[in-house]
């Protein structure tokens, strides 16, 4: 292949070896996203779902940008019961996703496996049922903290301290499209 190289013009040559580059990393690129679909999709620490949702323990919460105490703060949450994505594990740390879509790492010992939801903004109607012809049962805003008892395909029956009612998932965060 080197002798045939030596005897081409250098466009070509040139021609030849971005070819061959491109495909090398068609064939990195493709080896990776297989890698991704057959990956387990359960923790390696916890064996629990990734992703999965998961709450914030206490009023105190540090995002950093590493899976150590030594990795600098990238946020503080100070919202107890605030759901948030778990997206990876390593060791006693979660790399998680919260609503804005911010990712870091939060230490598991914070976190709790309750599970809440948070009303994304605006207001919101909830219903006496999963429909939008059930009577009105409360009217809440965006940044609401409510318990999940139940979902069908496309609404959640929700609790909290004052009332219990249902949402449309669409206007959720902390819960899943297929759950």
């Amino acid at each position: 292949m080197l002798s045939l190289l030596g005897k081409m013009s250098g466009l070509l040559r040139l021609r030849l070896l971005c070819a061959v580059a491109m495909l090398f990393s068609l064939h990195v690129s493709y080896t990776h996203a297989e890698e991704i679909n057959q990956k387990d999709h359960f923790g390696r620490i916890t064996g629990l779902p990734i992703p999965r949702f998961v709450t914030l323990k206490g009023n105190k919460a540090n995002m950093r940008f590493g899976p150590s105490k030594t990795h600098a703060i990238k946020w503080q949450y100070n919202r107890k019961g605030l759901p948030v994505e778990v997206i990876d594990e390593f060791d006693h740390w979660r790399k998680v996703r919260d609503m804005d879509g911010s990712e870091g790492w939060i230490h598991q010992m914070v976190l709790s496996g309750r599970r809440t939801v948070v009303t994304l903004e605006g207001d919101h109607f909830v219903r006496s049922g999963p429909n939008y012809d059930y009577d009105i049962v409360a009217q809440i805003s965006g940044g609401v903290i409510l318990t999940p008892d139940d979902c069908s395909e496309s609404w959640c029956l929700l609790e909290h301290d004052t009332f219990e009612g249902w949402l449309p998932k669409d206007v959720l965060y902390g819960v899943y499209s297929s759950e």
